[in-house]
């Protein structure tokens, strides 16, 4: 091989060299901003997160007030005396954002089914104008001959933090299904309360276990 066409060779492959360098570098710089922001994202879900989960913790603390002392002695060794609400808060507040998170909604007055899929008729009425999220349920359930009617005392939590008694009425007969809610209350005070403290940790937990379900 003459000079000139080594010296033209070792010039190419130098070049192909430096080409697959700046390719590398390039593809280098690609992964890390791609990293970059796949960290950003992940920062900021979690932040968002924690923000969520500390709304979610003060809400649930307003109701958690309403109850007396001796109803958060479990959650003694999670804190100081003055502190057990707040342990309980931040507890359930953990516990209870995935479900809270997925299933806060608009809530209808009345929903139904005329036994093919449809609404019997037009129902649009919301009944808290905020959406909401279902934190307790209690079921009395009435057979009759020709129909089934559920009476529900129901325990809602609003997006603005409000706690809320509805009842609701879910009716079934012969393919028809028809639900009605009425809300009966803001929960304000000690004598708003429907249920015990213990009673709504059961409640809490019937939800959990469904969604586990």
């Amino acid at each position: 091989m003459k000079k000139r066409e080594r010296t033209k060779l070792v010039g190419s492959m130098i070049g192909i060299a430096s080409a697959g360098l700046t390719i590398w570098g390039l593809v280098s710089r690609i992964r890390n901003q791609a990293r970059q922001q796949r960290e950003r994202k992940e920062k900021e879900y979690l932040e968002k997160e924690t923000l969520e989960k500390e709304a979610i913790k003060e809400q649930l603390l307003q109701l958690f007030c309403l109850y007396e002392d001796w109803e958060f002695d479990s959650f003694a060794e999670f804190g100081a005396e003055g502190d057990r609400r707040e342990s309980a808060a931040c507890y359930y507040a953990d516990r209870l954002y995935p479900y809270i998170k997925s299933h806060q909604k608009m809530v209808a007055s009345m929903a139904g089914d005329n036994g093919t899929g449809h609404e019997p008729f037009q129902m649009t009425d919301v009944l808290f104008y905020e959406p909401a999220c279902c934190l307790f349920r209690q079921a009395t359930d009435h057979i009759y001959d020709n129909f089934r009617l559920v009476r529900e005392m129901e325990i809602w939590l609003l997006k603005s933090g409000e706690c809320s008694v509805a009842t609701c009425f879910d009716f079934e007969k012969e393919g028809w299904h028809l639900v009605c809610r009425f809300e009966d209350r803001k929960i304000q005070k000690p004598d708003d309360l429907p249920v015990s403290f213990e009673e709504l940790e059961e409640g809490f937990l019937r939800l959990l276990e469904q969604e586990v379900e």
